[in-house]
């Protein structure tokens, strides 16, 4: 009985010390995946002190004569841009948002800065890591002759870098420097202010021109900048460049209007602009323009309504999208998907196939209007009236997951689709 009654006390103690120490090792990994998540969070989070060094750093290149552009004088000299917030830091990428005192109809692009006074700082990386063009004896070569066969160059690598990453020829524009730069390269170098030492000049233009160059993003904005879903470029410094400020559509996450009729109707109104972007991205341009990163956040939404492309880092046209598919190896799927671009996986060859196997209209109406929870609609056509909501979800349903396969979010949605949902959305707002 004695003996039974301790084996008992063992066992119970046993259990005891196990619980107390699944305990301990749950609240253990616990603490360590909450303090490595806000150790991420902070290594992503915009610092000010960070963001205002940035432009103070920017500001003594320019000075120094390391660096030059358009916007320059505004921010370093008169003063006229001053830093307001940061905006992003993932990826390397530096996004603030700096207010423009007196600016309106003063950009040297001559275009207005509109009522916000507001616009948007962009630059690829650090001003440590810019990328700058090498040339030799730079600073022997101080005669007219030599500078401009260094422009020449310059202007070469350029123009290649356009037909390599958009596959566009730019032969119809003379002046390949001036156009990206947005200045006139030919006048700077001659009344530059290091008028004594014009090679210095010289090497300031080549590297701000080489270093926007070769990112993707200015360098697609440049090239689209006629059109209307493209963000105004204000001008540049150095590898920084300044462009329109507009809301996101992430603001429709928090609009819940009183009037619950009037905020339906607005979202429904930027829900037809995008359908339109979308075929003007398929139809319009010189080849398809595919978005593959794909969320509310990198669309804009001008005060007039028109939406923008705000952040086409991961935007590609069909071509170059071929070739990210081309050099990738697999055996599912999955592992041909570029983010939001899916590709196909040819399992006997363990290769993905070269071509998408979704489209721009499914990733617009899957993380865009649907949004990321397909059972509880978040996206910025949640909550439409009562009295067209089961009619409407199954159309938007039908656009999100086009498929016939168990993964019915690789495939192409047809456009008689989305020419439906926009008569659907059209039908039922009112445009009083």
């Amino acid at each position: 009985m004695k003996g039974n009654m301790f084996r008992w006390m063992r066992r119970k103690c046993r259990r005891i010390c196990s619980c107390r120490c699944c305990l301990i090792v749950t609240v253990s990994l616990f603490v360590s995946g909450y303090l490595l998540m806000r150790h991420m969070i902070a290594e992503m989070t915009c610092k000010d002190e960070e963001s205002k060094a940035t432009l103070t750093d920017l500001c003594k290149l320019y000075h120094d004569g390391t660096v030059a552009g358009s916007l320059c004088p505004m921010l370093c000299n008169e003063k006229k841009l001053q830093y307001n917030s940061c905006l992003n830091y993932q990826g390397g990428k530096i996004v603030l948002l700096l207010g423009c005192e007196n600016c309106n109809n003063a950009m040297p692009s001559g275009t207005s800065v509109g009522a916000k006074s507001q616009l948007v700082f962009k630059m690829k990386d650090t001003l440590e890591k810019r990328d700058t063009f090498a040339l030799d004896n730079i600073y022997s070569n101080n005669n007219k002759d030599k500078r401009q066969a260094y422009v020449r160059m310059i202007s070469e690598s350029v123009r290649n870098s356009y037909n390599f990453k958009f596959f566009k020829n730019m032969s119809h524009i003379s002046d390949i420097i001036s156009f990206t730069w947005g200045m006139d390269a030919n006048k700077f170098l001659e009344e530059n202010r290091h008028n004594e030492d014009k090679a210095q000049g010289l090497k300031a233009l080549i590297d701000s021109v080489w270093s926007l160059s070769e990112q993707h993003e200015y360098l697609m904005y440049k090239m689209l900048q006629d059109k209307p879903y493209i963000p105004n470029i204000y001008g540049t410094c150095g590898p920084g460049y300044f462009v329109e400020f507009t809301e996101t559509l992430k603001c429709y996450e928090k609009s819940f209007s009183l009037d619950w009729n009037s905020d339906w109707n607005q979202r429904a109104k930027t829900a037809v602009k995008l359908i339109d972007l979308v075929k003007e991205l398929d139809e319009n341009l010189h080849q398809t323009l595919h978005v593959c990163d794909v969320k509310p956040n990198n669309f804009g939404l001008r005060e007039n309504g028109e939406v923008t492309l705000i952040d086409t880092d991961c935007a590609f046209f069909e071509k170059d999208l071929v070739q990210q598919f081309n050099f990738s190896n697999c055996t599912k799927n999955e592992d041909c998907d570029f983010f939001d671009c899916k590709g196909l996986c040819d399992i006997s060859k363990q290769k993905c196939y070269t071509l998408r196997a979704n489209n721009n209209l499914q990733t617009m109406c899957r993380k865009v209007f649907l949004g990321f929870s397909m059972k509880i609609p978040s996206g910025i056509l949640r909550n439409p009236p009562d009295f067209i909501k089961t009619e409407f979800y199954e159309l938007l349903t039908s656009c999100a997951f086009p498929g016939t396969t168990r993964d019915s979010e690789r495939a192409k949605t047809p456009w008689e689709t989305g020419e439906r949902l926009k008569s659907f959305l059209q039908k039922h707002v009112s445009y009083s």
